[in-house]
């Protein structure tokens, strides 16, 4: 698997195939599960008894094993009163009569000298996997790992119901959402919020690293709801800042998964839960609920090209902002030529300027210096709603000028600032958020970049996207609105959102004639290109890609 494993499309999706993991049964949902809390014991699993054939695991039928139980009862008895020292037939056979109510159903035995089975623990560190032989049997080891750049302390905490490790790589989204990092004491006690918050988890992991969570996922949807529907029932009696916290996060996971009609009937329940409740003032001393709910407001409005009811207002406003050296360093390389655009220059300047700095403060050098400070990240979280909320607006007002026939603005304008905000959103969703290249919403996005590609070229919409484009008339029509240099970055957006997709090695052909174009003859100069615009380190891998392509041309010219 690689770290670009296409996400499920939809529930229906998820609920394919067999995934390896063991699902839980939580006994009692509405319970809190508290960090220092001891471990309760478990009983042993039930046995069954397997007849193994070559052919696979087969039932035996019910004479064989009445057989089979007379004999090992027989036998376990017999051991029981060689250790206590009686042999009298009597007492095994009245012993059997008296314990016959204990004995019926599933058999648990213990061992030979009568004690019983040493108890399960729910919680540790370390997996154990066992094998017998002969009635013996070895335990071993083994370490689970995690990942190196876990930024907090829920990516590595250890889940005692389902013996998994939920480690996590989404070091921007926890900024995003958690910068002050005080939601996850919250995911700890509540148990609604923790089922949430795994369910979500689950759905990175296997959007990330292609792991086969999908059992995981859907079993922590299905407890999310189930205690969300316990609570509404009792509203009077429940903590509605955890509730509207759980709502919201079952309401991201089904954005993350495409389920936009599920998406939207949480988002108007939960609308009408904080208008009930007097508004989302009085929850924000929990700072990750507001910003949870303006992502989860602006995800949904990014997949229906609409606007949010409203923009985020921040809480908290540090100060200082950004260091001065940050300012400074941005301001170097800002794309200054995008001013010069007719009509929307200021505006998709504003954009990419901050886009711009985001990427330079979430760099590695910038993060080494900085990741402890709290003011610093409350500053990233703050930006980060601040210019998708500007992007959403253009790209609705957009696609509203799109529509209209009587419009004033040139189709070619309107192509070209649809590529660069839908490369920006783009952008912020995969580098800055982290969001799985597989999603549902980035897929949307490549739709739109297709579909402004093939309006540049003068083709109908109906027509199939395809490699066979005109490159002058493409080049032509940009050049009348913007520079070579932006064309090149919102093609190379558009092939990051390709990855794993049909329209990829077409966008890639048309970045291989633009780079001839613009003379780029090495990975190194590519990115040189595509720093002048906005860059992160996330897409390193894909420049790369770029730059084999590049010298395999330059040998086949040679």
């Amino acid at each position: 698997m690689t770290q670009y494993h296409r996400l499920p499309e939809g529930e229906e999706a998820l609920t394919g195939g067999n995934a390896s993991v063991l699902l839980p049964v939580l006994r009692n949902p509405n319970s809190v599960v508290l960090i220092d809390q001891p471990d309760e014991p478990v009983s042993p699993p039930g046995y069954e008894f397997l007849h193994v054939r070559g052919d696979g695991f087969k039932p035996v039928d019910v004479a064989s094993r009445k057989l089979i139980r007379s004999h090992v009862m027989r036998n376990y008895f017999q051991e029981k009163n060689k250790k206590a020292g009686s042999n009298d037939s009597s007492a095994t056979s009245a012993e059997t009569v008296n314990s016959r109510d204990k004995l019926k159903g599933r058999w648990r035995l213990g061992a030979v000298d009568g004690r019983p089975p040493a108890p399960r623990r729910k919680s540790s560190t370390k997996s154990t996997t066992s094998t017998s032989s002969g009635g013996t049997s070895e335990r071993s080891c083994q370490q689970f790992p995690v990942l190196e750049d876990t930024a907090e302390e829920f990516g590595g905490r250890y889940d005692p119901i389902t013996d998994r490790s939920y480690s996590h790589s989404f070091h921007i989204n926890s900024l995003a959402v958690n910068p002050t990092g005080a939601l996850y004491n919250r995911v700890m006690r509540d148990a609604g919020l923790y089922h949430a918050m795994l369910s979500t988890v689950s759905l990175y992991m296997h959007g990330h690293l292609g792991i086969e969570a999908r059992q995981d996922i859907l079993f922590h949807r299905g407890e999310t709801m189930k205690i969300i529907h316990e609570r509404l029932a009792n509203i009077d009696n429940v903590d509605r800042g955890l509730l509207m916290s759980t709502i919201v996060t079952i309401l991201s996971f089904e954005n993350l998964c495409g389920n936009y009609f599920t998406a939207k009937a949480h988002l108007h329940a939960l609308r009408r839960l904080i208008a009930t409740s007097g508004g989302i003032a009085p929850y924000t001393s929990n700072d990750a609920l507001p910003r949870a709910l303006a992502w989860a407001e602006h995800h949904y409005a990014a997949a229906h090209r609409t606007v949010p009811p409203a923009r985020y207002e921040p809480t908290l406003i540090p100060s200082p902002g950004f260091p001065e050296s940050l300012e400074l360093e941005t301001a170097k390389s800002c794309p200054y030529s995008l001013v010069d655009i007719p009509e929307y220059g200021h505006a998709i300047y504003q954009i990419f300027r901050r886009i711009h700095l985001l990427g330079i403060a979430t760099s590695a050098q910038w993060k080494a210096s900085s990741q402890t400070r709290v003011d610093m990240r409350v500053c990233i979280s703050n930006l980060l709603l601040d210019v998708e909320f500007d992007m959403l607006v253009l790209s609705a007002q957009l696609g509203k000028e799109e529509k209209e026939k009587d419009t004033t603005t040139s189709h070619d304008l309107i192509s070209v600032i649809d590529i660069l905000v839908t490369g920006s959103q783009i952008f912020l969703f995969t580098a800055l958020r982290a969001l799985p290249v597989g999603a549902r919403v980035v897929e949307i996005y490549l739709s739109r970049i297709v579909l402004a590609l093939n309006k540049l070229q003068h083709q109908q919409q109906q027509q199939q996207f395809n490699r066979h484009y005109q490159l002058s008339t493409l080049l032509q029509s940009w050049k009348r609105v913007s520079t070579y240099e932006s064309l090149l970055w919102g093609l190379f957006m558009g092939m990051v959102a390709a990855t794993n997709r049909p329209e990829k090695e077409s966008i890639a052909a048309l970045i291989r004639e633009v780079v001839a174009v613009l003379g780029i003859k090495s990975q190194e100069s590519l990115e040189s290109h595509l720093k002048g615009m906005a860059w992160a380190e996330f897409f390193e891998l894909y420049s790369k890609e770029v730059g084999r392509d590049i010298l395999r041309s330059r040998r086949s010219i040679g």
